[in-house]
């Protein structure tokens, strides 16, 4: 994984496969609080609405940062000379 050590892929991988696991933990834990309580879903829906609109931001915010960097660093004189 781009020259990482064997050991630190590892640690990553499994770190990866526990937030995995969290995450469905959770939304079976969310499911069942929807079954017993109808109005909860409502309540997760919108929270999961907010959190959709959150990541586009942060995607598309990133992206224009990251263009904007470059072109930046583009534009920049070079220290040779």
């Amino acid at each position: 994984m781009n020259g990482e050590p064997p050991q630190r892929a590892g640690k990553n991988a499994a770190t990866l496969m526990a937030l995995v696991g969290l995450i469905f933990l959770g939304a079976c834990l969310v499911g069942l609080v929807a079954l017993v309580t109808p109005a909860a879903l409502g309540i997760v829906v919108v929270v999961f609405g907010f959190f959709l609109v959150g990541a586009f931001h942060y995607v598309t915010w990133g992206w224009w940062f990251m263009r904007s960097r470059r072109d930046h660093r583009d534009s920049e004189p070079t220290q040779d000379g």
